[in-house]
């Protein structure tokens, strides 16, 4: 469903508090069929195309004799963890229905009537306050948190995972749904340690702008020292070097030496 539809579905049946956040809901399709359908009330918005997938389901639970197959599959993978997963990871990722439906052997239909229902991100990939709001609730800011790890569901981690990296392959190594041979390839195209030294680089440059390298806590402190440590270390010479350097030794003299205990980066005890 679009947003437009969205407004107008959630506005039929919620009262006006809540029809406002209801467009944050990637399962409104499937609470307002069954709405509806408990009621006994008559469907208030015509369905086109896949969107009719929730018409479809709110006469199948009506009447069981009208619900069709793939529609009742995806009530079941609905409520199998590890088949919901999958499937918000790819669909949160804008794969094609085809492929999903390939790789993880179920009915392109039941997919479809998945997403519709339960997942709602395909039609709604602009929408990036809606997108965040499922993926990043409580903002990116979290990942810089002491514990953040520890207090985070695996299932949300692997959603960030497939929503930041964009990446299917790494989403299917993550998963456990990869054989051995892609497995290989896939850890083959990360082992990279210029790679990772640049993504922990770009952390750390990323927390100093946001004003968060003097905080002494967890991945925070953590990033500072990396990149201070990378700082005395000599580099090879990269493409842009100059002015990258420039920046670290600004904010090292700056942000981080007044704020420094004493002899908390030195090579030996005070």
């Amino acid at each position: 469903m679009d947003s437009l539809l969205v407004k107008q579905l959630a506005n039929s049946f919620l009262k006006s508090e809540d029809a406002a956040l209801a467009k944050y809901h990637p399962d409104l399709g499937w609470k307002a069929a069954k709405h509806f359908a408990t009621r006994k009330e008559k469907f208030p918005l015509p369905m086109m195309g896949h969107d009719a997938k929730i018409f479809n389901t709110y006469m199948g639970l009506c009447n069981p004799f009208y619900l069709h197959d793939n529609i009742d599959l995806a009530i079941n993978l609905s409520d199998c963890p590890t088949s919901s997963l999958a499937l918000n990871c790819f669909l949160i990722q804008n794969q094609p229905y085809k492929w999903i439906a390939e790789y993880l052997n179920i009915p392109e239909e039941s997919v479809i009537a998945y997403e519709k229902l339960f997942f709602n991100v395909i039609d709604r990939q602009g929408d990036k306050l809606y997108l965040a709001q499922i993926v990043y609730d409580k903002g990116r800011m979290e990942e810089l948190m002491p514990g953040y790890f520890e207090n985070t569901s695996l299932r949300k981690l692997a959603l960030r995972a497939a929503y930041t990296t964009k990446d299917r392959d790494l989403t299917c190594y993550l998963l456990g749904t990869s054989n051995a041979k892609e497995t290989k390839a896939t850890l083959a195209k990360y082992q990279s340690q210029d790679l990772l030294e640049s993504h922990i680089t770009g952390a750390a440059l990323s927390a100093t702008k946001a004003g968060l390298m003097n905080q002494n806590v967890g991945s925070i402190a953590m990033m500072r020292e990396l990149s201070v440590s990378s700082k005395r270390k000599p580099q090879k010479p990269a493409q842009h070097s100059d002015h990258i350097a420039a920046f670290v030794e600004k904010q090292w003299l700056e942000t981080i030496e007044p704020h420094s205990g004493v002899g908390e980066f030195s090579d030996t005890p005070a």
